[in-house]
């Protein structure tokens, strides 16, 4: 049922989070299969499961997979969802990440100033995500970070 498989997903993301990336996968890829199936390619618990899939294989080092599937994801987001949706920057973000896992500071910026300038709205996360650590201390990912806390600030009295 929808309950068990929303469960399911959530263990592969937590999986993700603690390192068991490949068990992590294996759990995405059969949610998916069933989501495909029942709720559809653009349903938005599937485009979800989509972007965890796409973490999970950028943590595993699998930059063609992770890309592709990130870039797929993302594009049916905005296209679903909206450029603004929270779950569209946070796949956005998330491609930052995967971005600094490959060693590209460059391209990690410019997927994180996309969800920024969007209005992705989670500093802390950006400021204490150990995937951005090498990020610290340069100017352009600190303004982003400002950027972001200026966002937090109109989502939370957007609200209110």
């Amino acid at each position: 049922d929808y309950a068990t498989l929303m469960g399911m997903a959530k263990l592969a993301s937590m999986y993700t989070g603690i390192g068991r990336v490949r068990e992590a996968q294996k759990v995405f890829l059969e949610v998916l299969a069933i989501q495909r199936r029942v709720l559809g390619g653009e349903y938005p618990d599937t485009l979800s499961t989509m972007g965890g899939l796409a973490l999970a294989y950028a943590k595993q080092g699998r930059r063609r997979e992770a890309e592709q599937l990130f870039r797929d994801t993302i594009e049916k987001k905005r296209r679903v969802l909206g450029e603004s949706n929270r779950s569209t920057l946070i796949t956005t973000y998330k491609m930052g990440c995967a971005s600094l896992l490959w060693g590209d500071q460059k391209e990690a910026l410019d997927w994180i100033r996309q969800a920024v300038e969007r209005g992705y709205p989670e500093p802390e996360a950006l400021a204490k995500d150990p995937d951005c650590r090498s990020l610290h201390g340069n100017p352009d990912f600190e303004q982003l970070v400002a950027a972001a806390r200026k966002n937090a600030e109109k989502w939370v009295s957007s609200s209110q």
